[in-house]
């Protein structure tokens, strides 16, 4: 007759198997929480500008000289939006990491009226 240490689990295996299976679960509700916040996080996050009901979207092409500074003068009328929320929008939507631009470029831009 063969006796066991644990009733519970008669050997290595189902103790293993329950644990690995026990940090699975675990894993995966820690990653769905993390991606919850996330997204709560992003949403909250929206600037006024995009929230504005007065915008439509063009792209221009950057001449020599053009910085974000001069679009944001030349195409934002709407004076409520500052020049950062401005230049923030533009390198979202063109998914942009630093305000650099070249001449030939094409930019999608947000032009509020």
């Amino acid at each position: 007759m063969k006796t066991y240490k644990n009733k519970y689990y008669p050997n290595k295996y189902h103790k293993n198997k329950r644990y690995k299976n026990t940090l699975t679960a675990f894993v995966l509700m820690l990653a769905l929480a993390m991606m919850t916040i996330y997204f709560f996080i992003q949403t909250d996050t929206r600037s006024r500008a995009e929230d504005s009901k007065n915008v439509y979207y063009t792209y221009v092409k950057i001449e020599y000289g053009d910085t974000l500074d001069t679009i944001y003068e030349k195409y934002n009328t709407d004076k409520e939006i500052t020049k950062t929320e401005y230049k923030k929008t533009i390198m979202k939507i063109n998914g942009m990491y630093s305000e650099n631009i070249y001449p030939g470029l094409f930019l999608t831009i947000a032009v509020y009226y």
